[in-house]
């Protein structure tokens, strides 16, 4: 693959977060693209707030940011698609058994109304997520003081945009308001008798799973109720757009990547293997089995279905500008076939 080459007066620099997931692509980006990798450390900033000449060319960030109001928008169809439960975002609770016991009944029920809502049949996510949230609002909430609260993380997060969106859909909208005002008030939230949920996301969550016989694994969830995988972040850009030669390599890398991930991925391996709490190496080589970074019909439907959900949590957020910048990206995907260049 040739070095990359830019024209532009942005930085050869791209971001993003320093996460397990990423670190086989960032790896070839790096070597084979020539790109020099910073990491994001505040969650919450953009670097597309900094001056044309400070940016980098793009940043791996939450899908959740792309309706954040930073300004930020899809630049590649390349971003961090997840298969399956490796303990990357959860709830964990000292009495999560006879909880998931509880919520059985409920997760069956939402299980039947995604099903209705023919996900993988539909063209259009946005009535899709429309339908879904007029059924979820007909269930039945669980009576308050039986809900336990949780506390999310406050950044923009896909993982926690998950979990509150999770939360509400097993607990109810009543319950997820409540727990909303609760986020202030410390010393109100053990105050519930059903106790408190703990929310664990990224590196830390893989780190400290070991630690917990029973938890309610939310990208599992996402997949069993949909059917889909879960983008947790993609490849994101400001205002310029990259070239033709620019998107081919940055594609090709990205494919480069996942096929090495599946057939030989010891090559992206650190010298010193990341460990748990317990002091147990953690797999990554099984982690990035279920990773993809070239995203398929299916990766665009689960993040633009994800998408719309989310806008209903924020109320501050404009629904309507939102869904048509969604709806462009989808109508881009199926006319350009993903970007197939």
């Amino acid at each position: 693959m040739k070095p990359f080459v830019s024209q532009t007066q942005y930085t050869r620099e791209f971001r993003g977060p320093n996460h397990w997931t990423l670190m086989p692509l960032f790896h070839e980006l790096e070597r084979t693209a020539q790109l020099k990798f910073l990491r994001s450390e505040n969650p919450k900033s953009s670097v597309f707030d900094l001056p044309p000449e400070a940016q980098p060319l793009f940043t791996m960030a939450s899908t959740a940011q792309l309706i954040s109001g930073t300004g930020c928008d899809l630049a590649l169809p390349v971003g961090e698609v997840l298969h399956g439960p490796h303990g990357l975002a959860y709830f964990a609770s000292e009495s999560m058994e006879s909880l998931l016991k509880v919520l059985e009944p409920r997760i069956q029920k939402l299980k039947s109304i995604f099903l209705s809502a023919e996900i993988t049949k539909r063209e259009n996510m946005r009535d899709v997520a429309d339908k879904i949230w007029y059924e979820v609002a007909q269930l039945k909430g669980m009576t308050l003081c039986h809900v336990p609260h949780v506390r999310f993380c406050d950044s923009n997060s896909s993982y926690a945009a998950l979990g509150k969106l999770m939360y509400l859909l097993l607990f109810g909208s009543e319950a997820y308001r409540l727990n909303t005002v609760m986020q202030s008030q410390e010393d109100l939230v053990c105050q519930n008798d059903a106790g408190r949920l703990s929310f664990k996301c990224s590196n830390s969550a893989m780190n400290q799973r070991c630690q917990h016989r029973h938890v309610i694994d939310l990208i599992e969830l996402w997949n069993h109720l949909t059917g889909l995988p879960f983008v947790a972040s993609v490849l994101q850009k400001s205002s310029r757009c990259p070239s033709i030669t620019e998107q081919s390599q940055l594609i090709a890398c990205a494919e480069l990547t996942q096929a090495k991930m599946q057939v030989e991925p010891s090559c992206y391996l650190p010298d010193i293997p990341p460990v748990n709490v317990s002091g147990q190496s953690i797999d990554l080589a099984r982690l990035w089995k279920d990773v993809s970074y070239r995203l398929k019909v299916e990766d665009f439907k689960s993040m633009i279905l994800f998408l719309n959900l989310s806008c209903n949590l924020d109320k501050s957020i404009d629904n309507q500008s939102v869904r048509l910048m969604l709806l462009r990206w989808q109508q881009k995907e199926k006319a350009n076939q993903i970007l197939k260049v």
